[in-house]
């Protein structure tokens, strides 16, 4: 008999079956007591979220993901590559709860790094690279600062809780601020 004999292809149809089906598959496999964490699972305590963000960070990221390319400047290679690990982090948990996370979309008088929905909040997420790692605390600080100044989230309305997060890099150290 033949391996094609035994092959089928099986599609779930949308969002609420994927996550119906694993739910199942993991109270059935992992006895129930299995547990994916997402980085939203404490997006209420914002203490306890920036703290989620820099472990996601730190255990995600390898030094040699911050090579600098002929001609692009350390700083500007920098924010791009953790400004696309951040998108990847957050892109990675859409389910029926979340939209993907969209990058560099305009907003007010600017563009935004990452915005990802909720049904009752948006959060935007403004990266900054730093020179040093003295420099953590204040980048991140200037990141939520610039989601101020240029306005972000304007465009998204008021019918929604909007939490603005600035996360600051440098190697793989990392400082979030979230208001």
């Amino acid at each position: 008999m033949s391996d094609k004999a035994n092959t089928a292809l099986v599609s779930i149809p949308n969002a609420e079956l994927k996550l119906v089906w694993r739910e199942f598959i993991l109270e059935n496999l992992y006895g129930g007591d299995a547990q994916i964490r997402t980085l939203f699972d404490n997006v209420d305590d914002y203490s306890i979220f920036a703290d989620d963000i820099e472990y996601f960070l730190n255990d995600r990221l390898s030094y040699h993901d911050l090579a600098v390319y002929d001609g692009e400047s350390k700083s500007r290679t920098h924010e791009r590559v953790y400004h696309v690990s951040m998108l990847g982090i957050l892109s990675a948990y859409e389910d029926v709860r979340f939209k993907y996370a969209l990058s560099n979309r305009e907003s007010g008088d600017g563009r935004y790094d990452v915005l990802v929905e909720r049904a009752d909040t948006n959060y935007i997420f403004e990266v900054k690279p730093c020179e040093t790692g003295n420099d953590l605390e204040s980048r991140a600080s200037k990141a939520l600062k610039q989601i101020e100044i240029k306005r972000y989230g304007l465009d998204l309305g008021k019918t929604k809780r909007l939490v603005k997060i600035g996360v600051a890099v440098y190697s793989k150290k990392c400082r979030v601020k979230v208001a």
